[in-house]
């Protein structure tokens, strides 16, 4: 008989502050039981790594939404398929601090820098990568290096 995944997500009113696939129900009863226990999320996630990292249950506790959708999508520790997708540029990405002071967002398996900025969009699960920038033009499909420089191209200048 083939096993489900469980999937333990622990809420503080209606935000997450934890979620992951338990491997068994011992240790999803132990999360669970750490968190009810009034722990906060940073321990819970350092006791059990199947919740996620350390620094994406102290940035979601602190509700900072760009910090935890970055870690989110580069952590990938729910093997979300979009996040699967977008992995590597979200791996280039996540270095560079002009992308990382952005908050990112994804719809319809794309990427979107910012709120009015690039759009990188995974051209189906070969690595390759179509960017769709502010100006209204598509660039041709590169791999996610050629997508990074047209992000970062793309952006305004943030000096001035």
């Amino acid at each position: 008989m083939r096993r489900r995944p469980l999937y333990l997500a622990l809420r503080d009113g209606s935000a997450t502050r934890l979620q992951g696939f338990a491997p068994d129900l011992a240790v999803a009863a132990a999360a669970a039981d750490r968190w009810l226990s009034g722990e906060r999320p940073g321990p819970v996630a350092a006791a059990w790594p199947f919740l996620g990292s350390v620094a994406l249950a102290e940035a979601r506790e602190r509700g900072d939404r760009g910090e935890t959708r970055w870690l989110w999508l580069y952590e990938n520790h729910c093997a979300d398929s979009v996040a699967d997708r977008l992995a590597p540029f979200v791996e280039l990405a996540f270095d560079v601090p002009e992308l990382r002071a952005l908050e990112p967002s994804t719809s319809h398996f794309s990427l979107h820098v910012g709120r009015n900025g690039p759009v990188v969009e995974p051209v189906g699960t070969s690595g390759r990568f179509r960017v769709h920038t502010r100006d209204g033009r598509t660039h041709d499909e590169t791999d996610a290096a050629g997508a990074l420089r047209i992000v970062l191209a793309s952006l305004p200048d943030l000096t001035t």
